[in-house]
């Protein structure tokens, strides 16, 4: 199978700077459960609705806390074109 066939075209993304309150809201808006993480037009990251969940309840604690406080970094990439095979099931 091809990349290409089983990914988004245009993600929503988001910037290791944006608050999770905000990065939280864009999950809930979109009905998506992950949000990929760029600066500079580089993937750096990826952040989901459960490292977001966990992270506001720290945040009323520590109020101000950021994606990259919380993202996964440096995710797996693939090119678009590049063959994928599905596992065996």
């Amino acid at each position: 199978m091809i990349v290409k066939k089983c990914m988004t075209g245009n993600p929503i993304i988001v910037s290791p700077l944006e608050t999770i309150k905000n990065a939280f809201h864009l999950l809930k808006k979109n009905s998506i459960h992950q949000i990929p993480v760029v600066s500079d037009g580089r993937l750096v990251g990826i952040v989901t609705d459960r490292d977001l969940r966990m992270a506001l309840v720290q945040d009323l604690k520590e109020p101000g806390l950021k994606v990259e406080n919380v993202m996964s970094k440096n995710p797996v990439q693939f090119r678009k074109i590049r063959a994928w095979k599905k596992p065996l099931e």
